[in-house]
């Protein structure tokens, strides 16, 4: 499911069409939310990170790993301050992360 999400994130930040992103998702990690990621115009990743943290079975993970990079999350951050976290980190470096995350629930 991690490697699914952050796929679509990445995807969908270079302009990838999300059925081709589907048809190319791991179908062991397949849950019905991924169709519900999307940016609906633009630049505008708000709508696509508030899907991730709240629609998807793996949004927990989302919210601990912005917790650790940011350094907390206070009301002074603000949907700039997250984008630009996604922009700026590698895609390996959130996967990896997410899965430590993950593994550390059991």
């Amino acid at each position: 499911m991690i490697d699914n999400v952050v796929n679509i994130i990445e995807g969908l930040k270079n302009k990838v069409d999300i059925d081709t992103l589907l048809a190319n998702s791991d179908p062991l990690g397949y849950f019905p939310e991924l169709r519900s990621i999307k940016v609906l115009e633009g630049d505008d990743y708000s709508g696509l990170y508030r899907d991730v943290l709240i629609d998807t079975p793996v949004g927990p993970y989302f919210m601990k790993f912005l917790e650790e990079a940011m350094g907390g999350l206070s009301d002074q951050r603000t949907m700039n301050d997250v984008m630009n976290l996604f922009k700026e980190m590698k895609p390996e470096y959130i996967r990896t992360s997410l899965k430590k995350l993950w593994l550390e629930d059991f």
